[in-house]
């Protein structure tokens, strides 16, 4: 779960967002000074998505009276330390709302209202999820620009986006099925394309009469055909390596397996679930070299 930041020292504000923050899927960091900022900062200030910050709060924990100096303090500390923390500031002052807009006019400003608080949290959610979209196209810019140099088509394309954007912290073991079955049509798709493209290295004959892979088939035709009985040496061309086998197995075989969600028996984690992901991205980026 993505985490926000928030510094407030009204304990009963605080606890009303932390709950709505719940409703739109975020864990909240709270602290009420300056002072706590700066520790929580050090903690979670590069794995939080936003910070959220009363423009008046205490300086110390210790403190009676909110100060204004707070904004101050705590901005330029962000601007220094973490620039690309996306924030968002709100008051309860409506004529110090106006003063400040025009005082921080490169800021995002919002009132303790109802109204307030719905357009904070519009802009809060738009911002991580562009922010979040950003972030796994940079890390999956290698395997992204197969699908934009038109290696595989926009069908693949939607299904590695839906499989690298799904939150599989957050999905119930029942939900597992369509994430695997996303990362089994995805890996097929792949083999139907070199099929159409290069028919010399995955012909017909690697598909079954109703149109299915004929899989160890195929992996042993890739793998070049080992002979057993010759210490497995390939007989005809090896398209992949033992690694490539390896992971595309893995894929085929725990996606199959686990398609159909049954409580009696083991039940992959988040961990083979993440592991898959990094499995189809390597298969793609070998589908890159087999296409060019």
């Amino acid at each position: 779960m993505n985490k926000i930041i928030l510094i407030e020292d009204r304990l009963d504000f605080a606890q009303n967002f932390i709950t709505e923050s719940a409703k739109n899927g975020y864990a909240v960091v709270h602290g009420r000074s300056y002072e706590r900022l700066t520790e929580i900062l050090k903690v979670h200030g590069f794995d939080s998505v936003c910070i959220v910050l009363d423009i008046k709060a205490y300086l110390r924990e210790d403190d009676e009276v909110e100060r204004p100096e707070f904004i101050g303090r705590a901005l330029t500390l962000l601007n220094k330390e973490y620039p690309e923390l996306f924030r968002v500031i709100f008051t309860a002052d409506e004529d110090e709302f106006t003063s400040l807009k025009r005082t921080f006019n490169t800021e995002k400003i919002f009132l303790k209202t109802p109204e307030g608080l719905r357009d904070l949290w519009l802009i809060i959610n738009e911002t991580i999820s562009g922010l979040e979209l950003s972030r796994l196209e940079k890390t999956y810019e290698a395997v992204i620009n197969v699908f934009n140099n038109g290696y595989l088509n926009d069908t693949g394309k939607r299904l590695f986006y839906q499989i690298i954007q799904t939150d599989i912290a957050s999905l119930s073991q029942t939900r597992y099925g369509g994430h695997l079955r996303d990362m089994r049509t995805l890996q097929e798709l792949i083999y139907k394309t070199i099929n159409g493209v290069k028919p010399q290295i995955i012909g017909a004959d690697m598909f079954k009469g109703d149109g299915m892979i004929d899989f160890n088939k195929l992996m042993n035709h890739l793998s070049g055909n080992r002979n057993p009985r010759n210490r497995f040496r390939p007989t005809t061309t090896v398209y992949q390596n033992s690694t490539i086998e390896h992971a595309a197995r893995t894929i085929y075989r725990s996606c199959g397996e686990y398609v159909h969600y049954d409580p009696n028996q083991y039940t992959l984690s988040v961990h083979t679930l993440t592991a898959l992901r990094g499995l189809i991205s390597e298969l793609i980026l070998w589908s890159e070299k087999i296409l060019k």
